[in-house]
């Protein structure tokens, strides 16, 4: 899941970049399709356990380019539906949280991300909470590379 939050971050970031420097402000308000897979290390009574997720990822996204090469952001991300079920355990799982990220810069500049998420187990099982860095650099010809500079997972 870490990993596909990360590649829906950079599609969402490229699709918004890609637009003319000129322009004031681009958005975007998509709803993709999730499926993933996540291994949940203090699920099935702390063996551990593949969790199988899908639903849809919420992604709002604005980017605006100023006359001075500044570039000014934010990204939202929030699941939808998102549920799953523990592969050995057959334990329920929701997906939830919310990530609301702001970055302003310059043209060229790294900006860090902060995106946070929970999966939530149902009637006793385990939950998992996920913490990632991303930087996101927006170059001078608008085009957006990201990559996920630390992850974090704690049970409970």
């Amino acid at each position: 899941m870490i990993k596909k939050v990360a590649v829906l971050a950079a599609v969402a970031a490229v699709a918004l970049a890609t637009a003319n420097l000129a322009q004031a402000a681009v958005s975007s308000n998509v709803s993709v399709p999730l499926a993933t897979s996540t291994f949940v290390p203090c699920a099935n009574g702390g063996a551990g356990e593949v969790v199988n997720l899908t639903g849809s990822l919420h992604i709002l996204a604005t980017v605006t380019f100023d006359s001075a090469g500044g570039v000014h952001g934010t990204l939202l991300f929030n699941p939808q539906n998102v549920s799953g079920v523990g592969s050995v355990s057959g334990a329920g799982y929701r997906g939830t949280g919310e990530t609301l990220s702001t970055f302003s810069g310059n043209v060229g500049a790294v900006s860090t991300l902060v995106n946070n998420f929970r999966i939530i187990g149902a009637g006793g099982a385990a939950s998992l909470q996920v913490h990632e860095n991303i930087a996101v650099v927006v170059n001078a010809n608008g085009t957006v590379t990201t990559s996920i500079d630390h992850v974090s997972v704690t049970c409970g």
